[in-house]
């Protein structure tokens, strides 16, 4: 199982009204959820490591799964099958993107969750990592995160049993 969750900070928009949240990952406190997909069966790719390296923004799609080739080879990316669960959220108002990063990673360590990559702060990177997701997974937080206004945080977490692996970006966006 696969769960994403890319959080948002500075949005407004309108909840989902009747979609839970995961039990492994509950929303941050005063967060909305803006955005949710659930895929039964799903090959997807995670980051295990930096594939900022590449402009996965603007590359033919034969460059594209090249590079996803390289990354495999090289245990950067690992290939997943699975069921997925997407969320997006906006976190609450007066709230930094690294305040609702730490209380998520500090629930996912002390849920025993074992962290297989992080990455913080590099603009560059967010932009390539976000065209990752779009461009590799088809999954993308719509172009709302601006790594200029805030910084912003990706972790890849695994659970002791490595039967759920969850990604979770938190970057800031305007209101």
């Amino acid at each position: 199982m696969l769960i994403v969750i890319f959080l948002l900070t500075s949005l407004s928009f309108s909840q989902y009204e009747k979609v839970e949240d995961h039990p492994a990952v509950k929303r941050y406190q005063g967060s909305n959820l803006v955005g949710y997909t659930e895929i039964e069966f799903v090959e997807f790719y995670l980051p295990m490591g930096d594939v900022s390296g590449f402009d996965w923004y603007d590359a033919p799609q034969e460059k594209i799964d090249k590079e996803l080739e390289r990354l495999l080879a090289k245990n950067l990316v690992k290939k997943l099958e699975g069921k997925l669960y997407y969320y997006v959220y906006v976190g609450p108002r007066g709230r930094s993107t690294l305040e609702v990063y730490k209380n998520y990673e500090k629930a996912l360590s002390d849920a025993g969750y074992i962290v297989v990559y992080r990455e913080v702060k590099n603009q560059r990177g967010l932009r390539r990592l976000s065209s990752f997701f779009e461009k590799v997974n088809r999954l993308g937080w719509g172009g709302w995160a601006d790594p200029e206004l805030h910084p912003w945080y990706y972790i890849s977490v695994k659970s002791p049993k490595g039967d759920i692996y969850i990604a979770l970006a938190v970057a800031g966006a305007k209101r």
